[in-house]
């Protein structure tokens, strides 16, 4: 998928979480080592550095991350 901010290729993956620990993103076919894992590599964290989690539940959401703009987007639908 092409960004809509840049025009620049993203990476699609998933973006996960277990209420335990931070927000997630592993991108698609790109397997991450344990130590990668445990330094924090892929760690979702907000412009503000007040981190991102959500709490108490299990979630994982298909979406695309673009590097250069610091952008994921994902599809959704909002319960009314």
């Amino acid at each position: 998928m092409k960004c809509p901010y840049c025009n620049e290729e993203m990476k699609h993956g998933k973006l996960t979480g277990d209420g335990r620990s931070g927000v997630r993103f592993d991108q698609e076919g790109v397997k991450l080592s344990w130590s990668e894992k445990f330094v924090g590599v892929g760690y979702v964290k907000t412009n503000n550095d007040s981190g991102a989690n959500f709490w108490k539940w299990r979630f994982e959401l298909e979406g695309d991350y673009c590097e250069k703009c610091r952008k994921i987007i994902l599809d959704a639908v909002v319960e009314k």
